[in-house]
């Protein structure tokens, strides 16, 4: 099971037969045509921004995608019963604005699932570098250990230039803290890293708080939330 066909199993085992889905951050919409084959009234929004614009991958979604501009998500108030994101928290230039959006779609009391790295990950997710996103921007030193630690089927310097400039563009990794902060202020926030790692992986004989170590360092953090009812 892939982190997909676990957000599309949670948004299906959460909501009723009428709950309406939105995948937020949604990029070609594989999560949208997982749901949406399910009998799920799910829908996607995405910005499409020049360092990751999958628009067009995936046709049989493109229907129910819609384009955002800016930091507005383009649905009514109180549209969703759910909301979902995978791998996007981290793309966010503005969480705060971002999470209002959020609460602002959703239903009181909907539910929302968020599946994203943070500051904490022992490797850079997007180029499977170690520690990568951790070492100071502009720092002379990156390239020659983005050369050193790449992927060994990767290019050398021309490769590893582009992914530091992707990274340095394209991702704001933040603590957990400040993540459940901001999150908090309009949802009760639970942690669900040992219910992904159960579901993706099965218990392998790990005591619970293994599991979310194990977790929390190697692919991220698992919110599940629910919207304050006011």
């Amino acid at each position: 099971m892939n982190n997909y066909e676990y957000c599309a199993q949670w948004a299906a085992q959460t909501g009723n037969t009428n709950a309406r889905v939105l995948d937020y951050g949604c990029g070609c919409g594989e999560l949208v045509a997982l749901l949406v084959r399910r009998g799920i009234d799910a829908w996607g929004c995405d910005v499409f921004y020049d360092g990751g614009d999958f628009s067009n991958l995936r046709p049989d979604a493109a229907p129910r995608i819609v384009r955002m501009v800016g930091d507005r998500i383009p649905f009514e108030d109180s549209s969703f019963d759910i909301l979902v994101s995978n791998q996007v928290i981290e793309h966010l230039p503005d969480l705060r604005v971002a999470v209002g959006e959020m609460a602002r779609v959703l239903k009181p009391g909907g539910r929302c699932l968020h599946v994203f790295p943070h500051r904490a990950v022992l490797r850079e997710p997007h180029t499977r570098i170690p520690f990568l996103h951790w070492l100071p921007k502009g720092a002379a030193w990156r390239l020659p250990y983005a050369v050193l630690m790449r992927p060994r089927s990767r290019p050398l310097v021309q490769s590893a230039r582009h992914r530091i400039a992707w990274v340095d563009a394209w991702t704001h990794f933040r603590s957990l803290r400040e993540i459940h902060a901001t999150f908090e202020a309009y949802f009760d926030v639970e942690y669900g890293e040992d219910h992904w790692f159960v579901t993706r992986f099965g218990s392998r004989g790990l005591p619970a708080s293994v599991r979310r170590r194990i977790a929390r360092a190697a692919a991220g953090s698992v919110l599940m939330l629910r919207r304050h009812a006011q």
